[in-house]
């Protein structure tokens, strides 16, 4: 009977340490109003999803404790500019602004820095080209400047110390340049490309492959990173020439090694909008959708899914299918944490997405 007890209790803590860790995301086209992104929690199996809020997300994350998510957002409509920074607690309750209280300010890209009892931000401001890295103190409100950037990070992510921040250098015309990984301190000091860049050369080279690297994110122990590469070549399709892709891949880099490992199993037609490791660093967690490979892609509303990778054994499965399009994604675990709050259902808006056919 004491084997069986004792048996029992090990199960229940099991299902309960599994049942915890959480996933919140962004996503647009997600209510009636289709420009704006609410912010969504599920159990990492792809269960129970719940809208915590409509107030315009793009960047979600967890605080370390999982007790709240901070979000960068706010409703862009005429008149009413600025992109603010905001809190809101894991049970969809106390929603606030803690940025931009006091003037029209265009916050974007924020981290829990310091263990949480500060955020580290971007704020874009005239005259300064990139933007610059301020660092409030969320028991104050104060914010100081943390550095001024001459360039555009884009996907920045920040190490699990705090002390690194590893970005995409975003180029908008794919015809004088790619995107790269580069690395910064978190003042963004020591600026400099963590992988060579792609070789190749300027203009409209046909057949020549393009390589255009993005969304990098660090693991928990800030000794890898995950990212993805779209691969393009010039192509002549009548009338035009036209960067037609020929494949998405997806590759860890290992900062030890100096290696990087491309993924296996991976549909390279999969595009990702948004990647994070889950299960401790053993699968990955992306939001994706399919893309025409070698030839024009003219699916303008493409449809998305969320999808589990296995590292170790390339097995990919769909987490959930979900209508809409998926901005960020943040993984949470149980253990690395004290808890996870459970979503309260009450006053929230609960989707049947969970009850849709996972293949």
């Amino acid at each position: 009977m004491r084997i069986l007890l004792a048996t029992y209790c090990l199960l229940l803590m099991l299902f309960s340490t599994i049942a915890s860790a959480k996933i919140v995301f962004s996503l647009k086209n997600a209510g009636s109003d289709k420009d704006v992104a609410g912010v969504y929690v599920m159990d990492d199996n792809g269960m129970d999803i719940t809208l915590l809020s409509n107030a315009g997300a793009i960047i979600v994350r967890w605080s370390p404790d999982g007790k709240q998510i901070m979000f960068c957002g706010g409703k862009r409509t005429v008149g009413t500019p600025g992109r603010n920074i905001f809190h809101i607690n894991a049970d969809g309750n106390n929603l606030r602004q803690i940025t931009g209280l006091h003037e029209v300010s265009y916050d974007y890209y924020p981290f829990y820095f310091q263990r949480g009892k500060s955020i580290l931000f971007l704020r874009y401001i005239k005259n300064i080209s990139g933007g610059v890295l301020n660092v409030m103190d969320l028991e104050s409100g104060e914010i100081r400047t943390n550095g001024n950037l001459d360039f555009h990070p884009v996907n920045p992510d920040l190490s699990p110390n705090g002390k690194n921040i590893v970005y995409t250098e975003h180029v908008y015309n794919i015809s004088r340049g790619v995107s790269n990984i580069w690395m910064m301190n978190a003042d963004g000091s020591n600026r400099k490309q963590l992988l060579p860049p792609a070789v190749r050369v300027p203009g409209l080279v046909f057949n020549q492959l393009i390589i255009d690297r993005r969304h990098p994110r660090w693991n928990r122990y800030g000794d890898q990173i995950v990212y993805m590469e779209r691969r393009y070549k010039f192509m002549e399709f009548e009338p035009a020439v036209l960067a037609i892709l020929q494949g998405v891949h997806y590759l860890i880099y290992d900062f030890k090694s100096g290696e990087v490992r491309e993924l296996e199993g991976v549909p390279k037609e999969l595009d990702a909008d948004s990647i994070d490791w889950m299960d401790n660093d053993q699968a990955l967690v992306f939001s994706a959708c399919k893309r025409t490979l070698f030839e024009p892609d003219h699916d303008i509303y493409p449809h998305y899914r969320f999808y589990k990778y296995h590292i170790a054994t390339g097995e990919i499965s769909v987490l959930v299918d979900h209508p809409g399009e998926p901005i960020s994604v943040d993984w949470i675990s149980d253990d690395a944490h004290d808890h996870v709050y459970a979503v309260s259902r009450v006053g929230k808006l609960t989707t049947l997405w969970g009850e849709l056919k996972r293949k």
